[in-house]
């Protein structure tokens, strides 16, 4: 007979947690929601979009247990994206925002101005300009056309070639 009123007991006490853990839930996805501002078309898809919640949040919780356990580098939080799918998050996140090219069809960007009174060549021959600095090389001659002594040239040019490439 006290193992019957034990498990009652049990019983009673676990369905009273379930309760309060099932208000906890609630209360977070009403938080959620009002923090992000979410609204949905019908009470169906907030229900998909609350048990995505709860299990992105689930996912969260367990990865931050492992931080705390120091098996990774970083915390995971709940963002807006909460209650989208993985997917969804990519697709909205990568790709053409429609919203922007309806809103203006004017260009919203810079315009190209030519430069006044620069006459530029129509035509560059770049093999005589890779001669004519291969000639400055041997001639030990800088790219800007300063002769050098051998030794400083070429820590010259390191230096140079070292600020070129940054």
């Amino acid at each position: 007979m006290k193992s019957v009123v034990a498990l009652l007991l049990l019983a009673v006490v676990v369905t009273g947690q379930a309760v309060s853990f099932s208000k906890i839930l609630d209360a977070e996805w009403f938080i959620f929601k009002a923090h992000h501002k979410k609204v949905y078309k019908s009470p169906i898809e907030e229900g998909y979009r609350m048990k995505i919640f709860l299990d992105n949040k689930r996912k969260i919780v367990e990865h931050n247990r492992r931080y705390e356990m120091k098996e990774v580098g970083y915390k995971l939080g709940m963002n807006k994206y909460g209650d989208m799918l993985h997917h969804e998050v990519i697709n909205t996140l990568n790709g053409f925002n429609k919203s922007v090219s309806e809103v203006s069809q004017q260009s919203v960007g810079a315009t190209f101005i030519e430069p006044a009174n620069v006459e530029l060549p129509t035509e560059v021959d770049w093999k005589k300009k890779v001669l004519s600095l291969q000639l400055r090389i041997k001639d030990n001659v800088d790219p800007a056309g300063h002769s050098l002594q051998p030794e400083l040239w070429k820590d010259n040019i390191l230096d140079k070639l070292a600020f070129w490439c940054h």
